[in-house]
């Protein structure tokens, strides 16, 4: 799976789906990133935040000395709180790198191309009020990060549906390709997907590989298949053949489906599914399916098939393992062996890969 960037524009890191979201980073290579423009704003709010309970905790406590108890605790509250706030933007930013989510560089606009935006309304520029200076940085700021990479599958966050529509109809400029989601939730869901999707292309990967090198083999595969020398009425039994008196040949068309049973750097065994093509002698039905009635009479058994008996064939699969061992650095085959069924547990585990 290629590298994810994640676009974070909101401000909480406290919040169970953004958990969700950290924790999928340690499944699948992507990364979280915020924008320089709201990791500022994110500050801004916790400063004030902070300012905010120092306020408080200095109301308290000169309530309480009103009231004749010793504030000092109080105090040593303050003075902690103080230092939080002077030194508020080392904390998270250490607290970001811990969590290992980046910066996304700001990219120099020019600010007669945002003028332009702002006097027509240009997305994400609102017409009742102009807002949207800062969204225009954020978008120009993504789009700059991903130019010319489609294939980092950029997945953006916002619940904003003029900024969506902006960095969306800027794809194409921009040669990217981006999805915006409108939360966190929904970005979970969607590298989910991502996730799924790739989980399939990797297993039919592996199946094309198993099958490619049991392909290289075929000829030995050919003469597995013709040591197959006896089916059962079961297992030939088709009402649309007839009755059929004789099996002519077998032969192997292609692999149906190859799965790695085990695979190590020095061996490895493949399950495989074999189409081969059955070829029978096929006559008209016995007496019993082609019974004579007389008018005013009994029935009339015949003792044989009617007509000249002719070759028909059939579809039929042949299952099989083989194994390899590692030989001047490729898989050399050691055994294969094929038969009308598998064992049991083997057959689910093929079947299951499909």
């Amino acid at each position: 799976m290629s590298p994810l960037p994640f676009f974070q524009l909101g401000s909480q890191f406290e919040h169970v789906d953004f958990a969700d979201l950290l924790e999928l980073t340690k499944l699948v290579k992507f990364d979280i990133v915020v924008s320089r423009v709201s990791w500022l704003e994110f500050l801004r709010k916790r400063k004030i935040q902070t300012l905010e309970c120092i306020s408080k905790v200095r109301q308290l406590r000169a309530s309480l000395e009103k009231l004749g108890p010793n504030g000092d605790e109080l105090k040593a509250i303050e003075d902690r709180m103080a230092n939080f706030e002077k030194n508020l933007e080392e904390v998270f930013e250490k607290k970001l790198s811990d969590l290992k989510i980046g910066t996304l560089k700001l990219v120099e606009c020019r600010i007669e191309d945002l003028l332009k935006m702002s006097i027509e309304n240009t997305p994400p520029f609102e017409e009742s009020n102009e807002k949207g200076f800062r969204d225009s940085l954020i978008m120009f700021s993504i789009l700059e990060a991903v130019k010319g990479r489609p294939d980092l599958n950029a997945l953006v966050v916002s619940g904003d549906k003029l900024f969506a529509e902006g960095i969306l109809s800027r794809q194409k400029e921009y040669g990217t390709s981006i999805t915006v989601v409108e939360d966190l939730g929904s970005a979970v869901a969607h590298i989910l997907t991502l996730v799924d999707e790739v989980l399939r292309n990797q297993r039919q990967k592996e199946k094309k590989e198993a099958k490619d090198l049991l392909l290289k083999n075929q000829s030995e595969i050919e003469k597995a298949v013709e040591k197959i020398r006896e089916f059962s009425y079961l297992e030939l039994m088709d009402s649309k053949l007839g009755y059929i008196e004789r099996v002519v040949s077998l032969k192997f068309k292609d692999v149906a489906s190859a799965t790695w049973k085990s695979r190590t750097e020095d061996s490895a065994t493949i399950l495989f599914a074999l189409n081969c093509q059955l070829t029978v002698l096929v006559s008209a039905p016995w007496g019993f399916l082609d019974t004579r009635y007389q008018v005013g009479g009994g029935q009339v058994i015949t003792t044989g098939g009617t007509g000249k008996p002719e070759e028909k064939t059939i579809e039929k699969i042949v299952f099989g393992v083989a194994e390899f061992t590692k030989k001047n650095g490729d898989f050399q085959l050691v055994r294969l062996e094929t038969d009308k069924s598998l064992p049991t547990e083997d057959l689910v585990k093929l079947i299951s890969r499909e």
